[in-house]
């Protein structure tokens, strides 16, 4: 009802604004609709944690990568590095 009363001036209200009433409320329906679907669906049990590598062995790996980008030019090293 907010959308219809935000585009009543510029509605042709001698006809009637049914119509347009029922586009606002099916497009606000589907858009509701669609967006449910993107969001996150509540689980009963959490997945399984990925596991078996160490910690210390992955800030070693990440430190090597940071060295190694740090040896390219420039212009071949990405943004923020």
């Amino acid at each position: 009802m907010v959308k219809l009363y935000l585009a009543w001036p510029r509605l042709d209200t001698t006809t009637g604004p049914d119509a347009y009433l029922h586009r606002i409320m099916v497009s606000t329906h589907r858009s509701w609709w669609r967006a449910r679907w993107r969001q996150e669906a509540p689980a009963a049990d959490l997945p399984e944690r990925p596991g078996g590598e160490d910690l210390a062995e992955q800030y070693a790996l990440a430190a090597v990568i940071r060295q190694a980008l740090g040896r390219l030019p420039r212009q071949q090293r990405p943004r923020g590095c």
